[in-house]
């Protein structure tokens, strides 16, 4: 389990090293370039980089309690209550961070800071963001379940 644990703490390192390059690198980069390139749309600059900066904070959540269950699994707690609230709150980041993505895209788009072709491209993030959060209820209520019996079976022994 030390070994799993290693490789997931890894992966969350390299995950929250990615965002930041991402989010605080390649999109301001990408977004200046865009602003010299279109003067004409220079307006929406900050607002765009600000809403794609307010979507990383839900990310952060997720990777945060990530790390959390890495911690129970190097303890040789994979199935445990608190690995299953993780999880509880990673589908709720996710959902809430779909919600900020849909709400906030539709918002630049009715105030006409956003393209058509670039508004229903952003919507399939929100579809991903669904699944993640599917996924990680669904592996919610197994961890819970698995606990549940481990427990059981921990007390007729």
């Amino acid at each position: 389990m030390k070994k799993l644990s290693v490789t997931l703490k890894l992966s969350i390192g390299g995950m929250a090293l990615c965002g930041l390059v991402l989010y605080f690198g390649a999109i301001p980069i990408f977004a200046l370039s865009m602003r010299s390139a279109y003067p004409e749309f220079a307006n929406r600059f900050w607002p765009w980089l600000a809403f794609l900066w307010g979507s990383a904070l839900p990310c952060y959540g997720v990777l945060f309690y990530g790390w959390r269950v890495a911690g129970e699994i190097e303890r040789g707690n994979a199935f445990s209550g608190e690995n299953a609230a993780s999880l509880r709150a990673v589908a709720r980041l996710a959902v809430l961070d779909t919600v900020y993505f849909a709400l906030g895209n539709i918002i630049l788009f009715l105030l006409s800071m956003s393209h058509p072709g670039i508004a229903l491209g952003l919507m399939a993030v929100c579809v991903v963001g669904v699944i993640v959060a599917a996924v990680a209820d669904t592996l919610s209520k197994l961890v819970a379940e698995a606990a549940r019996l481990r427990e059981e079976q921990d007390l007729t022994i």
